[in-house]
């Protein structure tokens, strides 16, 4: 892996990272709950998945972290594959990050 493509990685990686704070300060205590507005799809074990995260996790960062890269870039297999990579990666550390920042769930009440 080149520099460049390292450092393609770690930029997407330190978006998801602020991704994750202004997501945990938006939500607060009430995570997916939050929006009573927003239509959701019903899961197993009583979870839903709202309209927000279709938008942001299905739309909205595909677009931005793969498409308009590769738009701008020139599509390349390395390059795409660098980017799906990246957003998978990504979404971790999002998901992981919104506990360490949100004060609601401070990250020292973990088990």
């Amino acid at each position: 892996m080149s520099l460049k493509e390292l450092l393609i990685f770690g930029v997407i990686q330190l978006a998801m990272v602020a991704w994750s704070c202004w997501e945990s300060y938006m939500e607060g205590d009430s995570g997916w709950k939050w929006n009573p507005k927003w239509w959701r799809i019903y899961l197993p074990g009583g979870y839903t998945y709202t309209a927000y995260h279709i938008w942001a996790f299905w739309i909205f960062a595909p677009l931005v972290i793969i498409v308009l890269p590769l738009l701008t870039a020139g599509f390349s297999w390395r390059l795409f594959w660098l980017l799906v990579a990246a957003l998978l990666f990504g979404s971790i550390i999002e998901d992981f990050m919104w506990f360490v920042v949100n004060p609601c769930y401070p990250f020292s009440k973990w088990n």
